[in-house]
């Protein structure tokens, strides 16, 4: 009974890990063109920021097929289309779904309720965010 209640306390222990990543856990990256920092990993989630070609980002994990990235850029926090990152790779800039594999990029999810509440309390959108929960 004990090792069962220690191992449940472990998963949620990593559960709350993965739902809290820092810039310490994430990969640098850049942006390869004009791109949006969206609220959620799709084109209908609101716009959080406007980035320029070049702009360097932190990647904290992508959706499996590196499509979208939850990248930060400096305060902000959101999504941004896998085909607009890039990081380097043995000193060469390679597009986010060469380099992620190999710089450990991890493939991770997205949960509405526990981002937003984390990054987006304030923003003018943040109230209807029942729109965006998929």
């Amino acid at each position: 009974m004990m090792r069962w209640k220690l191992a449940l306390a472990a998963m949620a222990g990593l559960a709350m890990t993965a739902l809290t990543a820092t810039a310490a856990d994430a990969a640098p990256g850049y942006t390869t063109a004009p791109a949006r920092l969206r609220a959620g990993p799709g084109a209908d989630y609101p716009t959080v920021a406007r980035l320029r070609p070049g702009v360097p980002v932190q990647i904290f994990g992508c959706l499996d097929g590196w499509a979208w990235c939850d990248i930060g850029v400096g305060p902000d926090r959101g999504w941004a289309n896998g085909r607009f990152l890039a990081a380097d790779v043995q000193h060469r800039r390679r597009v986010i779904v060469e380099a992620a594999p190999v710089i450990g990029v991890p493939i991770i999810r997205f949960d509405a309720g526990p981002y937003w509440d984390n990054y987006y309390r304030g923003r003018p959108w943040y109230r209807d965010r029942g729109r965006w929960a998929h």
